[in-house]
């Protein structure tokens, strides 16, 4: 369990992989200085309007008015023939949104759990490039190296240079967090991190009780500035990247056991495919977001075949070990191994169907939890059935 699976060389050539074959992953330190108005107008245009119905959170109906005022903050009047980008670190864990809106957005009126202009989380220290700003300057549109989307303006520090950014993201010397969230209190604020975040040393640590962190802030013209923080040393962080073993993944995935689901990690929770990319990041394997691209971020991946038998999946499965990752549309989950005659796995994910007289009930969880891979969908039928490839970092 405690074997070295892969050397951090072999992981760079991981992320590598990724970042040439999946075109929502970036090298941020080598996007360009500026970006053409039709290219911008282009990524911005990327998130459409709902042409249906939707519902804000107190159960009414988005009206024409308030997208005409999203429409209008999106600002593209201001958009140039060429549109120079500046440079940012994130300053506290806040949200990428489909639109630069605060407003909630549900399919339902009445089931509010995933709020559909939520789309995904991001952690502090992290890189941005910011491209454009929203009418009111509280937005602005960001890339950072594996999504796209609008950032409240609050939660980035610019940099004068695109230098300091990359000196600081790219430091040789770091903790990474393995706590699912890590708490830090400074200046009357909680600094929340999220497992995988990376936080650059002030200082060599010199095996005390504390690691003099690097943390970066913004100051009062909203530029990037440094502080010196303490964090103490436990078992929340490491220096540096955990080792990739079955031991240390599992270890990190069943931090997260019970945990809400969370869409678009907009609370404390994670989906499926945070889920799986938190704990990989520990070990400084950078997944993709998303599951669509979580599935083709390695070389060799496991292809199932509509017309397979669920004992070929089985088979299939035997010859993995713990920690592999299995995809279906739409959804990440995280093989355990085999207890008995039942291979197990751990998910983030909303709930499962019972068989019942008068059909398939569904059955809601909305967590973090350990199933058999067997464990009926809501249409009645096996997770493993559904499955469409499966993928091992080994």
């Amino acid at each position: 369990d405690n074997e070295i699976l892969l050397t951090q060389d072999q992981i760079n050539k991981i992320n590598t992989y990724i970042i040439d074959n999946v075109d929502t992953v970036y090298d941020l330190s080598k996007y360009p200085d500026s970006i053409s108005g039709s290219d911008l107008l282009k990524l911005i245009n990327e998130y459409k309007l709902p042409s249906k119905t939707m519902y804000n959170y107190k159960g009414d109906p988005l009206t024409k008015d308030f997208y005409n005022k999203i429409n209008e903050n999106i600002n593209k009047a201001s958009i140039k023939e060429d549109n120079k980008v500046q440079w940012g670190i994130t300053v506290k864990k806040s949200s990428i949104r489909s639109f630069p809106t605060e407003v909630a957005a549900y399919n339902s009126s009445s089931n509010q759990k995933l709020d559909r202009f939520q789309e995904t989380g991001i952690n502090p220290c992290e890189a941005v490039a910011v491209l454009h700003v929203s009418a009111d300057k509280n937005w602005c549109f960001v890339q950072s190296y594996n999504y796209r989307g609008w950032i409240h303006s609050s939660a980035v520090a610019l940099s004068e240079d695109k230098d300091t950014v990359f000196n600081y993201i790219n430091s040789n010397e770091f903790l990474i967090v393995t706590a699912a969230i890590l708490k830090i209190n400074y200046n009357n604020d909680e600094i929340n991190f999220m497992m995988g975040s990376k936080i650059p040393l002030a200082e060599s640590n010199n095996n005390s009780t504390h690691y003099l962190v690097k943390l970066p802030i913004k100051n009062a013209e909203g530029k990037l500035e440094f502080i010196e923080e303490k964090i103490a040393n436990t078992i929340d962080v490491h220096l540096g990247y955990l080792p990739y073993t079955t031991y240390n993944v599992i270890t990190e995935a069943f931090k997260f056991q019970g945990f809400p689901y969370d869409w678009g990690d907009k609370y404390s929770g994670r989906d499926c495919s945070s889920f799986t990319s938190s704990v990989y990041r520990t070990f400084g394997i950078y997944l993709p977001r998303n599951t669509d691209e979580q599935e083709i971020s390695a070389a060799d991946v496991i292809r199932f075949t509509a017309g397979e038998s669920y004992a070929q999946r089985i088979e299939a499965i035997e010859k993995l070990s713990p920690g592999s990752l299995f995809f279906m549309p739409d959804h990440t989950m995280m093989y355990l191994g085999k207890s008995g005659d039942k291979h197990y796995m751990i998910h983030a994910f909303l709930g499962y169907g019972v068989k019942n007289n008068d059909g398939i009930k569904f059955q809601p969880v909305y967590q973090v939890a350990v199933t058999t891979v067997d464990l009926l969908n809501s249409k009645g039928n096996p997770y493993v059935n559904e499955f469409t490839s499966m993928i091992q970092f080994k």
